[in-house]
């Protein structure tokens, strides 16, 4: 998992300004529609969930009761969470099981290696 301070310093920034951002559209989606003007397309909806939104938008489709008798929309918004779910699932307790494996794959290893008197070979392979 990144612990780089830049890097979760932009996630949290991020993360709620996309999903307010992506309520903000859900809104004025809606106010398009009550006034029977042209909309802001599905694509660019499902988009801005898609790209960490799905927050933002869940709660606006609740509030404002926008798009939550349409299914086909509802079926992509859906499959859109659960893939964002899936990959913080991989991300945060994948990695951190892979990291441990790797480790202790490496750390077995220089100690067989340095057991078995290769290491010091190996070693000196390396530095010529």
């Amino acid at each position: 998992m990144v612990q780089n301070p830049l890097f979760m310093s932009f996630l949290f920034w991020y993360f709620p300004l996309i999903n307010l951002v992506a309520f903000s559209i859900i809104e004025v989606d809606k106010q398009l529609a009550i006034q029977q003007k042209r909309r802001i397309s599905e694509r660019n909806l499902l988009f801005s969930s898609a790209i960490g939104g799905t927050i933002g938008s869940g709660l606006a489709m609740l509030i404002f009761r926008h798009k939550t008798s349409k299914i086909s929309f509802l079926r992509k918004f859906f499959i859109i969470g659960i893939l964002q779910v899936f990959l913080v699932y991989f991300y945060v307790i994948k990695s951190k099981k892979l990291l441990l494996l790797i480790t202790s794959k490496v750390a077995s290893g220089y100690a067989f290696a340095k057991a078995a008197g290769t290491f010091d070979f190996l070693v000196s392979l390396h530095l010529k």
